[in-house]
């Protein structure tokens, strides 16, 4: 392992088996994709602190695409897409509805991502996103309200430089294509955009089954960038950095990355959802709060109001608003949005996209496993680890996940 990859200070740290939690504390693990997520986990400390509940709270680090986590852990959060393969690893204990505050003023793409079929909450849903694009401010063609794959395609061409890594001034799009958990993810919000709007439990079929149609999607996206481009592994901000001097003419990753870049570029750049095949409704993720199985009593009560806490409107302002992500509450949107420019154009873009609730079914998780390197492989040519490294784990580097790519490329 080189010296760069050396997991030191809290990495080393998360490496250590989670301990169960004792009397009167709960152990706790926050969403670790975000780009600080220090300051989120010191605003629910703080917030749940002033409740005077007599828990203590004990944080420790689940990366949920990773597996199901380890049943020492109170509550945690995950990836929504992964909503019905907690609920079959019986990893999840459902809540019913009048255990979750103002359920009527969480977005509606986020409620269905996290009810499961019965109509119980697999969580709270607390933050939401979905793949943006990222374009200059006067881009005109970029701007049209309706904006579909294809009419992108027409607009940015092929990449004229394909096999260099760095795209060309103004040219081409800026997109990283070889994780496997987004490859896998993406070519199923292609199949739901060009087959109607999201699906509970979609059709996973296998890397030999795929729909041509879905996968051509991903193909005009590598086209776009440019092969060598699409397979860089970005070692953090490096995208950003590119998009900033001027290079490519769209770039695609998260609100998330809004932070990277300077309060120039913050101000001007435009952002809306990016389209993988007519544009709408597009497919956009939620994360939620769950509840291991197994609490009963003073300790459950406990747990879910924590959930409740960490997916209330109050502690999603305060957490939210330095990092640009998305809340999944209608009124902690708005409120931001009134505040600051940059989150009124984050909300432009999520009542523009008509969002659906994102999520992969049962066997989701071992479908990506299964298929996502494959992916990968087809569009790029690159031969993915067997099996893939987690940018939570301590072949990493420090910190990986909260950077740009990081956050983009997630679990794996």
């Amino acid at each position: 392992m080189s010296q760069a990859l050396i997991p030191k200070g809290e990495l080393a740290v998360r490496t250590a088996a989670p301990r169960e939690s004792g009397p009167g504390e709960l152990t706790v693990a926050l969403y670790p994709y975000i780009p600080n997520p220090q300051l989120f986990q010191d605003k629910v400390s703080q917030a749940w602190a002033a409740l005077g509940t007599g828990y203590a709270l004990s944080f420790q680090t689940y990366d949920p695409y990773s597996g199901p986590p380890a049943p020492t852990i109170d509550v945690f959060a995950f990836d929504c897409s992964f909503s019905g393969s907690l609920v079959g690893e019986y990893a999840v204990s459902p809540l019913r509805p009048d255990e979750v505050d103002s359920p009527e003023d969480l977005y509606p793409f986020a409620r269905d991502a996290a009810t499961d079929a019965a109509g119980h909450f697999v969580g709270i849903p607390y933050l939401g996103c979905c793949s943006t694009l990222y374009y200059r401010d006067g881009d005109q063609p970029l701007g049209k309200p309706e904006l579909s794959l294809d009419a992108l395609f027409a607009v940015l061409g092929a990449a004229p430089y394909p096999e260099k890594e760095i795209p060309a001034p103004g040219q081409g799009l800026i997109v990283e294509l070889r994780g496997s958990t987004t490859d896998a993810c993406m070519y199923q919000q292609a199949w739901e955009q060009l087959n109607g709007g999201c699906v509970p439990e979609p059709p996973l079929p296998a890397a030999d089954k795929l729909d041509p149609q879905a996968l051509d999607a991903l193909r005009k996206l590598v086209k776009m960038a440019g092969v060598a481009q699409a397979a860089f592994r970005d070692p953090g901000s490096q995208r950003v950095k590119w998009f900033e001097a001027g290079l490519g003419r769209a770039m695609v990753g998260f609100t998330e990355w809004l932070p990277s870049m300077s309060p120039g570029l913050r101000k001007t750049v435009q952002l809306r959802a990016l389209p993988l095949g007519p544009g709408r409704p597009t497919p956009c993720y939620a994360d939620a709060i769950g509840i291991r199985p197994g609490l009963e009593g003073e300790d459950r009560a406990a747990a879910v109001r924590l959930a409740n806490l960490v997916a209330s409107s109050d502690l999603l302002q305060s957490a939210v608003s330095s990092q640009y992500l998305v809340p999944a509450r209608v009124s902690a949107l708005r409120n931001l949005a009134q505040r600051d420019p940059v989150y009124a154009r984050i909300q432009r873009m999520l009542d523009a996209a008509d969002p659906c609730g994102f999520r992969l079914g049962p066997g989701g998780r071992l479908w990506i496993r299964e298929v996502g390197p494959k992916i990968v492989s087809g569009l790029l040519g690159i031969s993915m680890v067997t099996p893939p490294v987690s940018a939570l784990s301590a072949e990493a580097p420090d910190a990986f996940e909260s950077t740009p790519a990081g956050i983009w490329r997630r679990g794996f």
